[in-house]
């Protein structure tokens, strides 16, 4: 199923948008020529696209995302649709760094792949998913272990509906779910324009101090161990033997979530002296 990323279109692609780090990650490959159908007029042709494996919480490909792209190298391809996925997504994700069959107490969920991929080039060691779609997200598994939960925000009305719909079942799974946000339209547009450190800075004020050791300041990327990439895509095209990406995070001290959190959480609202106060007093 497609090439390793590295020095292909695809690579090239997320370059364009200021993700470096890209071939580093086992769920995602190349492929010079994936099938496109046009849904209309019924016709049929190939482009160049970027492969995301989407996998269940025991490792094994239950999907498949592509974003096809223009060969010219100018961005992605001319079409109405140019991302699209298929399989077993409901509860499924593309997943960065998320080990498997180890307790994972803290991670960040997101929707768009590219959202997802700008926030692992500035925090590498931090397991994240990418639910592809509102909906998508809304339904995500979460895996065994699970403390707390960051929530990448998207801007518009789908996007705002799969954040309330994860952070009510976070709550319910006994979950502390918190909303991070970008400064500009999102986290892509951050990385591009305002560049990574900056970004790093503005999820270090939205982290809670114990998970900030994740972010590219404290976690060398060279420090995880990695499996190579057949481990995930299996040989000659296999899908059927999986593994894990990277090593579990280091362990975080406990917080201990309550259904009565209000429904969307940062952390300020959830160290500040004001919300304490209006917790206990209730």
């Amino acid at each position: 199923m497609g090439k390793p990323l590295h020095g292909t279109l695809a690579d090239a692609y997320l370059r364009q948008r200021g993700i470096l780090r890209a071939p580093a990650h086992a769920a995602l490959r190349f492929h010079p020529s994936s099938y496109y159908r046009d849904l209309v007029t019924g016709t049929t042709t190939s482009y160049p696209a970027l492969i995301a494996a989407v996998t269940d919480g025991a490792g094994m490909i239950t999907g498949v995302h592509r974003t096809y792209l223009a060969a010219s190298g100018g961005g992605k391809a001319p079409v109405d649709d140019p991302r699209r996925a298929l399989g077993g997504l409901l509860g499924n994700a593309v997943r960065f760094c998320m080990p498997v069959n180890v307790p994972v107490r803290v991670m960040v969920a997101g929707e768009g792949l590219e959202t997802m991929l700008s926030l692992s080039h500035v925090m590498p060691g931090m397991p994240m998913v990418a639910a592809l779609t509102a909906n998508h997200l809304a339904a995500f598994r979460f895996p065994p272990g699970a403390v707390r939960l960051y929530i990448a925000a998207d801007a518009d009305a789908a996007g705002r509906h799969g954040l309330e719909g994860l952070s009510r079942r976070a709550q319910a799974a006994g979950i502390l779910p918190l909303v991070i946000e970008p400064e500009l339209g999102d986290f892509n547009e951050d990385l591009r324009r305002l560049g990574p450190d900056r970004l790093t800075k503005g999820l270090r004020e939205q982290l809670i101090p114990d998970d900030a050791g994740f972010s590219s300041a404290l976690m060398v990327a060279g420090r995880e161990k990695r499996l190579p990439l057949s481990a995930v895509w299996g040989r000659a095209g296999s899908v059927s033997v999986a593994g894990r990406e990277g090593r579990a995070p280091a362990a975080c001290r406990e917080a201990t979530p309550t259904t009565r959190h209000p429904v969307l959480l940062r952390v300020s609202q959830v160290s500040s002296p004001r919300w304490l106060r209006q917790r206990s007093s209730r």
